[in-house]
């Protein structure tokens, strides 16, 4: 149905969100206002995190992107780089019926946890140390191992819940009018995440 397309397009976006450190960071508009440098391109630390890495280290273009995003995940999903790091924890309980504010709770544990890394790496010295920088070295060096781990996350995740939420309706089964009985709002928080803050960044 419309409704289940709509709650799977918002599911892929949200676990995405999730696991990107300045998608859950409100400083300097989630770092967009941080501009700096990547390999002599001016750029901004947002995007940073957002393609610049990711294309850097898959060897990525516009033209072969699909590509090296599966070869990428092969390999994340091949390794062990993210398993038993607590990625299978909570989603399972959504097929035991977990209410909505409990799932609330869930992304709002999974948003923490990738928020840290904004304190413990992405500015750990402080934002005037970043601002103007080139970034494009030994800070993209450090930079790939959390990429490697939270994207890893990222799929157990999403993976996890689908599986978790297919149990739920098969457990629910159908309802009168013979469509499934999905509740898709039990995947939309109310709570924003964008006015998180850390408290460590001056």
């Amino acid at each position: 149905s419309s409704s289940q397309t709509k709650a799977l397009k918002f599911l892929l976006h949200l676990i995405g969100d999730l696991n990107n450190p300045l998608h859950v960071e409100s400083l300097a508009k989630g770092g967009n206002n941080i501009k700096n440098l990547f390999e002599g391109r001016r750029t901004n630390l947002h995007f940073l995190w957002d393609f610049e890495i990711l294309l850097k280290h898959t060897q990525s273009t516009e033209a072969n992107e699909i590509e090296a995003a599966q070869e990428w995940a092969e390999k994340l999903f091949a390794g062990d780089a993210v398993r038993n790091r607590g990625v299978e924890d909570g989603f399972l309980a959504i097929s035991e019926g977990m209410g909505k504010l409990q799932v609330e709770e869930l992304v709002l544990t999974w948003a923490r946890e990738t928020n840290r890394w904004v304190c413990d790496y992405v500015l750990k010295d402080g934002v005037e140390a970043t601002r103007g920088k080139e970034l494009g070295d030994e800070y993209y060096v450090g930079a790939v191992p959390i990429v490697e781990e939270l994207i890893g996350k990222a799929g157990w995740r999403l993976a996890g819940l689908i599986n978790a939420l297919a149990e739920r309706e098969r457990a629910l089964g159908f309802g009168e009018d013979g469509r499934e009985s999905f509740d898709s709002s039990i995947l939309r928080p109310s709570r924003l995440l964008t006015g998180s803050r850390n408290e460590c960044i001056d």
